[in-house]
């Protein structure tokens, strides 16, 4: 199957309409232009977007693990001392 010059696809639900007139106006003889609708794919991210949550994770990690572990220490002080 030979590729074409110019593709344009678009998801359903958008009017194809302009893509038609788009199709009409850049016509010329010898280009191959194709125009044609897929399906609705849905919600999707990239792997780049991950990485500022990474981050964050990481220094909240460290930030609550020092947090929790002096808690730790004053909850067991006060549980050490009413026993």
């Amino acid at each position: 199957m030979k590729k074409p010059d110019l593709a344009v696809v678009f998801e359903d639900g958008i009017p194809d309409e302009q893509f038609v007139e788009f199709k009409d106006a850049v016509s010329a003889p010898g280009l191959d232009v194709v125009v044609e609708s897929r399906p609705v794919s849905g919600p999707y991210a990239g792997v780049e977007w991950f990485i500022p949550t990474a981050i964050v994770f990481f220094v909240a990690k460290s930030y609550f693990d020092g947090f929790l572990k002096e808690a730790g220490k004053d909850h067991y002080q006060l549980f050490k001392s009413s026993a």
